[in-house]
C-alpha cells in the first residue's frame, strides 16, 4: 500500500525525493 503511494509520489516528484 504504502509502495504504490511512494511510487505515486516518485513519478510526480524528482528522484531526488527518493532520499
Amino acid at each position: 500500500m504504502v509502495k504504490k503511494i511512494l511510487r505515486s509520489v516518485q513519478m510526480t516528484l524528482p528522484c531526488s525525493m527518493d532520499e
